[in-house]
C-alpha cells in the first residue's frame, strides 16, 4: 500500500468516526431538523421569542408581541433564540429552526470537548471523539432538555472551559508575531465565550466563571518568574471579559440581578447522595435492565424530578478519583480538576445534607424547611451572601461543574495510561468509554420515539390552534388571555399570528412585564377566577386596554408540554362565558380550544372608550371605588360563617353569626352607597345587623339595624326588602369589609349588595 494512500486512510477514517461519534449525539438528543425535537414546552416558549425577533428588524432582540406593553428582554437563552429568528426569517418552520441551532450548540460543545482531548491531552482522534460523546452523553447534559438553553449551556462547558485553557496557556519568551497575534485570537475567543455563555444560561456561566477562575488563580500560582506579568495581562483579561459580559446582560434585562430565592429552596433542589449513586427507574435503560434502580416521585422528595432526573454520576466519580490519584503526579492541572469537582459538588449539595429524604406528609411544598434536614454542609453563607451564587437557586446543578471536573480527570487518565502496553490499555479505554456512555444514556427507543412525538405535536399546534387563532385576530390586536398564569404558549401565539399581549412565558419575564400592566390588567388574580373577573373583563374591553380577551380551554403552561392539556378551570370558564353573552354589549366567539369576547362596535363612543357612567348602568363594580356579591355571576364566591350558598344568594342556615364578611377590599376615601337586596320570611325575627368596617383597624364606619315593617308586606310570606345607605370612608382602607349579622330566628336571604362610590 503506498504511503499517499495510507496517510489518506489515516486521515479519512478519524474524520469519518468523528461525524458518527457527532451524529450519535444529535440523535441521543433529538436534534435532527425534519424529524425530531429535543422538547416541546421549551421549544415553543423560545422560538415564541425567536418568532417576535423575526416580526421586527434584524437588529431586534426584544420580544414585542407579548409582555405588553414594554419590549420584553428574554432572561435566559438569547444566543438559542436570536439565531433561531434568523432561520425563520429565511422560511424555515420554527420548531426545525429549534432544531437545527440546537444541533449547531451541540456542534460547537463536540468539538469544545474534542479540543481539550486531542490538543491539551494528546489523545488520538479515536478517543477524542469517545470522550467527547461521553460528555454530551451524561445525564446531566441531555436530561436538562426540558430546560432548553440550561442543557446547551451545560453541554458547552467543556468549550467554555477549552477557550479558558488557550487564554491561560503560558506562553514562553520567545514569542513571535505569529503567536500574538494568535493570543489576540485567543482573548477575542474568550471573550465571545463568555458573552455567549451569560446570555444562553445563568447557571452555565456561573460555572464557566468559577472553573475558569480556578484555573487562571492556579496559573498565577505557579507563574513564579512571570506572576506579575500573568496578573496584569491575562487575569486582568479574564475578569473584564467576565465583567463586560455581565454588565452587557444587565443592560439588556434592565436589572442587576433577579430576586433571590429563600435558603429553602436551595436546601429543597440541593442533590440527595442516593441520587448520586443509585439512577432513577425509568431513565437509564442498563440499570433498568440490571434491576438496579430506584423508583421516585415527587410526593415523596423534596425539589422536582429534574434533581434526581440528571444527577446520577457514580461510575464518572469514581473513574475521576482514580484517575486523579493516577496523574496527580504526571499531570500539573490535575490538582485544578479535582478542584473544578469537588467545589461544584459541594455547592451541588445545597445549605444541607440529604441522604434518602424523604418529604413528611405534613409538608406539601417542594421546599425543605432546615429542621429536616441531616446537618449544614456551610455553603448556605455563599448561596446567601455572594451575587451570582444568590441566583443558583436550583443547587443540583452545580454538579454539571463537578462533572466536567471529572470528565477532565477521566480525559487525563486516557491520555496517562497511553504510556504503557498499548493494547491492553486500548481495550481498556475502549472499555472504559462504552461503559460511562451506555451508562448514561437513556432507553433510546422510547426516548427517540418521545422526541420524534415532540415535532409532530409542534406541527399539530401549528395545524389546530395558530391557523385557527389567524384567522380570528388582526395584526397588532391587543388581546388578554385569562386568568394569565405563566403562559408560556401565549409567547408563541401571539408571535406567530402577529398580535400583542399582556402575557407572557417564564416566571422571570411575568414579574418584570407584570411592573408595566395597567392597573385593571393587574387586578386579575394568578391563575384564579375572582369575584371580580366577569367585571375587570368588561372594563378592561370598555377602557381601550384590550381589543379582546380570549378564554382559553387549554392550559396555557401545560398545553406547551403536552398537546393538548385542558385547562383544570375548563367548567368556570364555560360559565363565565354564558354569562358575558347576556350582555347585549359583548360579543362572544367560540371555539374548540378557547372563547373570545370583544365589545360590539355599536358600544364603542367616538374615542373608543365607555363612559363610566354607562360602565356602572352595566353593573361593572371594580375596587378601589365599589365593591359587591352579584349572585347572578356563576363563579362569585363569598364568605360566610353561617349561610348556605344557592340559585337566590345566600342564605341563613339557623344559626346566629355573619350571613357575610368581607371581602377585604381596598377602598379609597369618599362618600358611598350601600344597596342591599334581599328576601326575608315575615314570620321569622327580622332584626338584620348590617355594617362596613376596618378589620385591621377595628374601626366600624356605617352600621345598620334593619327591622321589617308591614309597608313590605307582600301577598306571599316572603318579603322583599331594598336598602339605600350612605357611608362615609374618611381614610384608604385596604381590607373593608361588609357584613351582615344574623340570629339563630331569622330566615334571610342576601341576593345583592353593592358598595359604590358616589
Amino acid at each position: 500500500m503506498s504511503l499517499d494512500k495510507t496517510y489518506r486512510i489515516q486521515t479519512v477514517v478519524p474524520i469519518i468516526g468523528s461525524l458518527f461519534s457527532l451524529i450519535f449525539v444529535l440523535i441521543l438528543h433529538g436534534a435532527v431538523p425534519f424529524l425530531m425535537l429535543p422538547t416541546l414546552g421549551q421549544a415553543i416558549w423560545l422560538t415564541g421569542f425567536a418568532q417576535s425577533f423575526a416580526n421586527n428588524s434584524i437588529f431586534s432582540i426584544y420580544a414585542t408581541n407579548f409582555g405588553y406593553p414594554e419590549p420584553a428582554a428574554i432572561a435566559f437563552g438569547l444566543s438559542g433564540a436570536y439565531p433561531i429568528s434568523l432561520l425563520i426569517r429565511l422560511g424555515i418552520h420554527p420548531a426545525d429552526a429549534y432544531a437545527f441551532i440546537y444541533a449547531l450548540w451541540l456542534t460547537i460543545s463536540f468539538l469544545g470537548a474534542w479540543k481539550i482531548a486531542r490538543n491539551h491531552f494528546k489523545l488520538c482522534a479515536k478517543y477524542s471523539s469517545l470522550m467527547s460523546v461521553v460528555w454530551l452523553s451524561l445525564p446531566i447534559v441531555w436530561g436538562h432538555a426540558g430546560y432548553s438553553a440550561l442543557a446547551i449551556g451545560i453541554g458547552l462547558l467543556p468549550f467554555y472551559f477549552w477557550t479558558a485553557l488557550q487564554l491561560f496557556n503560558r506562553e514562553t519568551k520567545h514569542d513571535t508575531r505569529v503567536n500574538s497575534t494568535k493570543t489576540y485570537v485567543r482573548i477575542l475567543l474568550y471573550l465571545f465565550s463568555t458573552i455567549v455563555a451569560v446570555f444562553m444560561d445563568g447557571y452555565s456561566f456561573m460555572m464557566f466563571a468559577v472553573a475558569s477562575s480556578f484555573l487562571g488563580g492556579y496559573q498565577l500560582i505557579v507563574s513564579t518568574r512571570q506572576r506579575k506579568r500573568f496578573l496584569l495581562g491575562r487575569f486582568v483579561i479574564h475578569c473584564a471579559c467576565f465583567t463586560f459580559a455581565y454588565v452587557l446582560y444587565a443592560l439588556y434585562i434592565g436589572k442587576t440581578q433577579f430576586e433571590p430565592a429563600p435558603l429553602d429552596f436551595f436546601r429543597g433542589w440541593g442533590v440527595d447522595l442516593s441520587f448520586l449513586v443509585w439512577p432513577t427507574q425509568g431513565m437509564h435503560w442498563l440499570w433498568d435492565f440490571l434491576g438496579l434502580s430506584s423508583r421516585r416521585i415527587e410526593a415523596e422528595h423534596f425539589g422536582d424530578g429534574s434533581v434526581w432526573i440528571t444527577t446520577y454520576s457514580l461510575p464518572l466519580i469514581i473513574l475521576g478519583f482514580l484517575s486523579w490519584f493516577r496523574t496527580r503526579k504526571s499531570s500539573r492541572l490535575a490538582f485544578v480538576f479535582l478542584l473544578i469537582s469537588v467545589f461544584g459538588f459541594y455547592m451541588a449539595l445545597g445549605p444541607s445534607l440529604k441522604i434518602n429524604s424523604i418529604r413528611p406528609e405534613e409538608i406539601t411544598t417542594s421546599l425543605m424547611p432546615e429542621s429536616y434536614a441531616l446537618f449544614p454542609t456551610g455553603n448556605g453563607w455563599i448561596s446567601e451572601n455572594l451575587p451570582g451564587f444568590q441566583n443558583m437557586r436550583a443547587a443540583y446543578r452545580w454538579m454539571a461543574l463537578s462533572n466536567l471536573g471529572f470528565w477532565l480527570l477521566a480525559t487525563s487518565f486516557l491520555a496517562y495510561e497511553k504510556s504503557f502496553s498499548r493494547r491492553r490499555n486500548q481495550y481498556l479505554a475502549d472499555c472504559l468509554c462504552a461503559f460511562l456512555i451506555v451508562s448514561s444514556i437513556p432507553n433510546l427507543q422510547s426516548h427517540l420515539s418521545t422526541q420524534y412525538r415532540y415535532r409532530n405535536e409542534f406541527l399539530s399546534i401549528e395545524r389546530t390552534l395558530i391557523s385557527d387563532i389567524q384567522q380570528q385576530f388582526k395584526e397588532n390586536e391587543l388581546v388578554a388571555f385569562l386568568p394569565y398564569t405563566n403562559d408560556f404558549f401565549v409567547n408563541y401565539i401571539a408571535s406567530r399570528t402577529d398580535i400583542d399581549s399582556y402575557n407572557i412565558g417564564g416566571d422571570k419575564n411575568l414579574a418584570t412585564a407584570r411592573e408595566n400592566w395597567p392597573e385593571i390588567m393587574k387586578g386579575f388574580d394568578f391563575g384564579h377566577i375572582n369575584n371580580e373577573f366577569s367585571d375587570r373583563l368588561i372594563a378592561l374591553l370598555a377602557n381601550g386596554e384590550a381589543d379582546a380577551v380570549v378564554l382559553p380551554n387549554i392550559d396555557l403552561l401545560w398545553a406547551a408540554h403536552k398537546w393538548p392539556t385542558p385547562n383544570q378551570d375548563y367548567d368556570k370558564i364555560q360559565l363565565i362565558a354564558q354569562y358575558l353573552s347576556n350582555y347585549s354589549s359583548l360579543n362572544i366567539e367560540t371555539s374548540d380550544y378557547y372563547t373570545i369576547v370583544r365589545l360590539e362596535p355599536s358600544s364603542l363612543l367616538s374615542n373608543s372608550h365607555i363612559s363610566q357612567q354607562k360602565l356602572e348602568s352595566w353593573g361593572v363594580c371594580l375596587e378601589p371605588t365599589c365593591v359587591e356579591y352579584d349572585r347572578s355571576e356563576p363563579t362569585f364566591n363569598i364568605s360566610t360563617q353561617v349561610g348556605t350558598q344557592s340559585a337566590e344568594g345566600i342564605k341563613t342556615t339557623g344559626h346566629s353569626g355573619y350571613l357575610i364578611f368581607g371581602p377585604y377590599a381596598e377602598l379609597e376615601p369618599g362618600t358611598y352607597t350601600l344597596d342591599v337586596e334581599a328576601s326575608v320570611d315575615e314570620a321569622s325575627s327580622n332584626n338584620v345587623l348590617i355594617d362596613v368596617a376596618s378589620t385591621q383597624t377595628q374601626k366600624v364606619f356605617a352600621n345598620f339595624e334593619y327591622v321589617m315593617d308591614s309597608k313590605d308586606s307582600q301577598s306571599s310570606s316572603v318579603k322583599k326588602i331594598e336598602l339605600s345607605e350612605k357611608v362615609i370612608i374618611d381614610e384608604l382602607i385596604s381590607d373593608l369589609e361588609v357584613r351582615i349579622f344574623v340570629s339563630e330566628s331569622t330566615n334571610f336571604t342576601l341576593n345583592n349588595y353593592t358598595l359604590r362610590k358616589d
